[in-house]
């Protein structure tokens, strides 16, 4: 389940906690509250009710909303780059296989933690990201675990281009899920027939999408 943290206005009080304390108590009531009632519904009164703080002590740790969900989006990035480096460790399968294996992980993650993965892509942090050079660095490490899989199979290919496979490939895979999970699978449907709906129809796309980079990289005569 998203929701698996305890309810924490009974253990909350004033002054009661360090301030690193604080800052893991409020993220943890800002996660239960984005679990329940999506991000819209996260403010200081909401997170300061929930712990039993008045809300300019949330201002005091986090400066603005958007600092907050900042550090949220870091929190939901750390999970999901944990699921996909577990993938793409594992030693066994082709190099078509260990690709949908990642794509297969991520379209998991984005299932059981869909309010926290949407709120990667929804939230307006674009000017306060750019004084936090440690947030961009999440981001670029959330490419790793594919590049793992580039590096093992793709001899012969300099740093770059694998860096450059990477990008595109990913913000392909991401561009499905993102579609289906939004509710516009009908675009992916579309061509496949009445077998294939929603999920079936997301997986069967993203496999055409590997299938064809894979056959792409061996007509480049790359040895995978």
């Amino acid at each position: 389940m998203i929701n698996d943290r305890k309810d924490l206005s009974a253990v909350a009080r004033r002054n009661d906690h360090s301030r690193e304390e604080l800052k893991e108590l409020i993220l943890d009531a800002a996660w239960d509250i984005v679990a329940v009632n999506g991000s819209e519904s996260l403010t200081a009164r909401g997170i300061g009710k929930k712990i039993g703080y008045v809300p300019g002590t949330i201002y005091n740790i986090f400066p603005s909303m958007e600092v907050l969900h900042l550090h949220l989006n870091a929190r939901t990035m750390d999970m999901l780059f944990e699921k996909l480096e577990k993938t793409a460790c594992k030693k066994n399968g082709t190099f078509e296989e260990k690709l949908f294996q990642l794509a297969s992980s991520y379209i998991r993650f984005s299932e059981q933690y869909q309010p926290f993965w949407m709120t990667l892509f929804t939230t307006d942090i674009q000017e306060c990201k750019k004084n936090h050079s440690w947030y961009e660095e999440k981001i670029e490490r959330i490419f790793e675990p594919l590049n793992t899989i580039l590096k093992q199979y793709l001899r012969g290919k300099d740093a770059r281009q694998i860096e450059a496979d990477s990008y595109i490939l990913w913000s392909s895979v991401h561009g499905l899920v993102y579609l289906w999970v939004t509710g516009k699978a009908s675009y992916l449907e579309a061509g496949q027939g009445q077998r294939r709906s929603g999920k079936k129809a997301l997986e069967t796309a993203i496999r055409l999408l590997i299938s064809t980079y894979v056959a792409g990289i061996s007509a480049r005569k790359i040895t995978v």
